[in-house]
């Protein structure tokens, strides 16, 4: 099932809408304004049943006026390109007229849940390229096609890690988790505090039961946190297989700085020593640290005697000399 609303209602609508009216073919007589078309995703890694919420943006000034009440859609393509699913099929619009004075953007904001135009679930795992429309300029002119993105789907899995009593230096291995760190189901007066690269402080603290709503924040892929458990407990979360390559973005000062790095998935076969050929700026980055039970365990890239093996779900301290991409497979 498709829902579908607008950032704001037409300026000129009809006061009468007859059922015969109905039609899955929109016909616009007149529209002018400037591109680009842009559409968006609310993530880019779902869950297999998850809701896609689809944002179609139209950058103006514009002033459009349209003899239906479809002014935009979207289709999404498989990873051949072919076409799974194509929203005029399944959304009627009213031929009535319509008109849109717009300021600099538009949105027109769509759900998609994940069914093909038979109405049966699109194959997972798999990933889908969305594409946004908007109505032709004119009376019989195609729709003009906007950009496009792309999202994962994937089957839920589950994954179990251990904390110890004390202080932890961890990520979601999974991704697609959706978790916060008041869902991460610690127990009263656990804490759990994020790191911000470019500042080089700690960024987003919240404890269990004692902090506000406000200083909620959402956990990232590929990023590590620190918790303090009161006891030693297991943690189970829920995410999907990532996707088979991931690019993760390392902002630094100018003089460098530690990151909080982690890797998806489930690859055991990591040393620390492989880390620096991953990193975008060759020599970029000069050491990988570890945290095991209160104790740090250097690896600096001029000794290899002090390589060590990677931990799935384990984070660490990465100190980079200047920003970068840092690309791995999973």
């Amino acid at each position: 099932m498709v829902t579908a609303t607008r950032g704001f209602p037409s300026l000129l609508a009809a006061t009468v809408i007859l059922l015969a009216s109905l039609s899955l073919v929109p016909a616009n007589h007149s529209a002018s304004w400037d591109e680009p078309v842009i559409v968006t995703t609310d993530k880019e890694l779902y869950i297999a049943g998850d809701a896609v919420q689809v944002n179609v943006s139209v950058v103006g000034p514009l002033f459009a006026c349209f003899s239906s009440a479809c002014q935009s859609f979207f289709v999404v393509e498989n990873a051949s390109g072919e076409v799974v699913y194509d929203l005029r099929k399944h959304y009627y619009w009213a031929q009535i007229p319509t008109c849109l004075c717009a300021p600099p953007t538009v949105n027109f904001l769509y759900t998609w849940d994940q069914k093909d135009d038979s109405g049966e679930d699109v194959p997972v795992p798999g990933d889908y390229t969305i594409w946004g429309f908007v109505a032709g300029y004119n009376q019989g002119d195609p729709p003009v096609a906007g950009d496009s993105t792309l999202i994962s789907i994937g089957e839920e899995t589950a994954s179990e890690f251990a904390l110890v009593a004390g202080w932890n230096f961890i990520l979601l291995p999974l991704a697609g988790c959706d978790y916060f760190a008041s869902n991460l189901g610690l127990a009263f007066g656990d804490a759990i505090f994020g790191w911000d690269s470019s500042a080089q402080s700690y960024d987003g603290a919240y404890v269990v039961g004692i902090s506000p709503e406000s200083a909620d924040f959402a956990l990232e892929p590929s990023v590590g946190y620190w918790i303090h458990s009161s006891t030693a407990r297991s943690l189970v979360i829920s995410g999907t297989a990532p996707p088979s390559t991931q690019n993760v973005q390392c902002a630094v000062p100018a003089q460098g700085g530690w990151i909080a790095l982690g890797f998806l998935g489930f690859n055991s076969t990591r040393r620390a020593s492989d880390v620096p050929a991953m990193y975008s700026e060759p020599g970029g980055i000069m050491a990988v640290v570890a945290y095991d039970a209160g104790l740090y365990e250097p690896f600096y890239v001029f000794d290899l005697s002090t390589d060590f093996e990677l931990t799935v779900g384990q984070a660490y301290w990465v100190f980079c000399s200047a920003s970068g991409v840092l690309t791995y497979a999973v």
